[in-house]
């Protein structure tokens, strides 16, 4: 009993963390402001977290909880591999790449909170700081998600060409936050704007498989 209590447990928190870290980056992407070309990307987004004040600070306090409840419902599955003698390399590995993703992003949405309660003349520089977080985490996290999905993709816990369209996508995820980290300029848009359509997508189909897991491993 205790050990599908934990199976639930994990389920659980990977259905409602999946759905609670995906409505404010959703909410960020498709309702928010887009700078202009040649506008300081950092502090526009700077501003922009002040402005939304409150807000702001709900979206990284949802966000947060939603990550860490995530990240603690992969390492269930991890435990429930191990026990069922499926656990391989591939699946540790990917689960310590996940987490030290999520930490850093945990440390940059914190940053947001930073922001708001700030003085105003610092705010450009927190956001710097945020971003230098949130994109080598987004190369771990990707990384980790996608051998996560690797592993996954010859049991029964999520459907197969589904997970090799997730570890496909997290490949092409990885890819494009180096790209970025290498070439984005702070006064064009166009540097960071594949990235950001990316991320968009990506917290589409990234909590439609943490929740396509957490049903199974409820049932």
């Amino acid at each position: 009993m205790a050990a599908m209590s934990i199976k639930k447990l994990g389920g659980i928190c990977l259905v409602v963390g999946a759905i609670a870290g995906a409505v404010p980056v959703i909410l960020s992407v498709f309702l928010g402001a887009t700078p202009t070309e040649g506008v300081n990307i950092f502090k526009f987004f700077a501003d922009e977290a002040v402005k939304n004040g409150i807000i702001t600070n709900a979206y990284a306090l949802i966000s947060i909880i939603g990550v860490a409840l995530v990240t603690f419902g992969i390492f269930t599955l991890r435990d429930i591999l191990q026990n069922d003698e499926t656990d391989n390399a591939l699946m540790r590995f990917g689960t310590y790449l996940f987490f030290l993703g999520s930490v850093g992003a945990i440390i940059g949405w914190s940053l947001d909170n930073a922001i708001v309660w700030g003085e105003a003349d610092f705010a450009k520089h927190f956001m710097t700081i945020e971003m230098a977080f949130y994109l080598p985490s987004g190369i771990l996290y990707w990384a980790g998600a996608g051998l996560v999905a690797l592993t996954l993709a010859g049991n029964s816990y999520v459907n197969s060409v589904f997970a090799r369209f997730v570890c496909l996508f997290a490949l092409i995820a990885c890819a494009l936050h180096i790209y970025t980290i290498l070439s984005i300029d702070p006064n064009s848009v166009t540097t960071i704007m594949p990235l950001f359509v990316l991320t968009g997508i990506g917290n589409l189909i990234g909590p439609a498989f943490f929740i396509s897991i957490g049903i199974k491993m409820m049932k």
